[in-house]
């Protein structure tokens, strides 16, 4: 019991010294307390070995936790409190900065979207088939007709007839091509 009175008896002269020594307008009570708080929260370190039994979980688990948030692993050595919670647990701090860059991101594509700068990926998907419809309707239409029409003709009759129907598919093409898109949206 005497002990226990000299400990507080003690605890009382430390915290009594270090509140007369703060400067002047300074808030004494933060200070007591900070001042106190260092003098007695000795920062605890851990082995993997410890810090597996105090977490509850595997050796393996806190090595590839603190090995992922960049500690030094090494045999022997001592990692603290903090470092291996927050190996454990993540960066809280970086993890809320990580979801609101991601739903920053997300606004603005829904802005852009929104505004016309940018189309939703089924909808371009959409719109690239249409274009290669398009484009293969006309590719096989030639290659159906050309045969019939070409037979007989000469060097510069087909040259005539391929100059011709180029134009016209080309023609045709950038009308559908145009069209592409338009569409009214679901």
């Amino acid at each position: 019991m005497a002990r226990h009175g000299q400990s507080e008896r003690q605890k009382w002269k430390e915290s009594f010294w270090l509140f007369r020594r703060q400067p002047a307008g300074a808030n004494p009570v933060q200070s007591l307390d900070f001042e106190i708080m260092k003098k007695n929260t000795a920062m605890t370190r851990w082995s993997i070995y410890r810090a597996s039994l105090e977490f509850g979980v595997t050796r393996e688990t806190i090595t590839r936790a603190l090995a992922q948030s960049g500690a030094d692993i090494q045999k022997g050595a001592t990692y603290p409190t903090r470092q291996i919670f927050l190996a454990l647990a993540g960066d809280i701090k970086g993890e809320r900065l990580r979801v609101v860059k991601a739903t920053a991101d997300r606004v603005e594509r829904q802005n852009q979207v929104e505004t016309g700068k940018l189309i939703p990926y089924t909808e371009a998907q959409d719109q690239a088939r249409a274009a290669g419809g398009i484009i293969l309707t006309h590719l096989q239409r030639l290659e159906m007709e050309l045969p019939a029409h070409l037979t007989g003709l000469s060097a510069v009759e087909i040259a005539q007839y391929l100059d011709t129907e180029f134009r016209r598919v080309r023609s045709e093409m950038r009308e559908a091509f145009n069209n592409v898109g338009t569409s009214p949206k679901k």
